[in-house]
Parts: C-alpha cells; sequence; structure tokens
C-alpha cells in the first residue's frame, strides 16, 4: 500500500488550514474532494483508474467516505462545477484572503473565458512564433 505520498499531500492543506475551507464547500462530499485531489495529483491516468487507485493507497483511510467509482467521479465533478458551488467557495475564500499576513494585494485571474489560441495576443508573448 501507498502510504508516504498521500500522507504527505493531506499534511499540507491540513497545517495550513485550507482543508477546512475546502470541506466546507460540499461537506457531505468533502472525502471524495480531497481523495479525487490526491489521485489528480499523484497518478497521470485517466479518473477511469481512481477506483483502483484509491484502494492501493493509504488515501482510503483518510477519507474513508470518499465515492471513487468512475460514474459517480462524473456526478461529483458536475456537483463541483456549478455555480452555486463556485460561489460558496468563494464567499469562503475571500475572508481568508484578508488573514494573510504576508499578501497586502490579491488577484483573481478567471481565464475560463478567454480564447484558447497560441496565437491569442496575450499568450504569444513567450518563447513561441
Amino acid at each position: 500500500m501507498d502510504f508516504g505520498d498521500a500522507w504527505f499531500l493531506e499534511r499540507i492543506p491540513e497545517m495550513s488550514g485550507i482543508k477546512k475551507l475546502f470541506a466546507s464547500v460540499l461537506p457531505q462530499e468533502s472525502d471524495t474532494l480531497f481523495s479525487l485531489l490526491a489521485f489528480k495529483l499523484l497518478d497521470s491516468n485517466a479518473s477511469s483508474f481512481a477506483e483502483r487507485w484509491f484502494a492501493g493507497s493509504y488515501v482510503q483511510y483518510l477519507y474513508p467516505e470518499a465515492v471513487p467509482a468512475s460514474p459517480r467521479i462524473s456526478e461529483f465533478m458536475e456537483r463541483l462545477g456549478k455555480e452555486e458551488t463556485k460561489r460558496t467557495f468563494f464567499d469562503a475564500y475571500t475572508p481568508c484572503l484578508k488573514e494573510l499576513p504576508e499578501v497586502s494585494e490579491n488577484v483573481l485571474i478567471d481565464s475560463t473565458g478567454l480564447p484558447n489560441d497560441i496565437h491569442f495576443e496575450y499568450t504569444r508573448v513567450n518563447n513561441h512564433n
């Protein structure tokens, strides 16, 4: 059973306090959220392999209520992507920004509305072209 990598990834949000913030967004499904975060960070396979990975990882003990079955992941991702869920997150997240001691200004860039094109004027100023 893989132990160290999953345990380490669980400690970072726990120690930073962001775990409580993420758990507050979908409280009944926070185990699924954290197990999928660990899976995506530790494994490059498609989500359909999450259940198999989960069975061999310490994550199954950290998040025993997680539902890593492929069809349930799709349903979970749909709930996670809803506007209401996003608003719940930002309602909880925004006050946390004021508590960061070394940050005096914060910028949030939502790039999902920008065109995805290598010739787009804001993205071509780099080592392409």
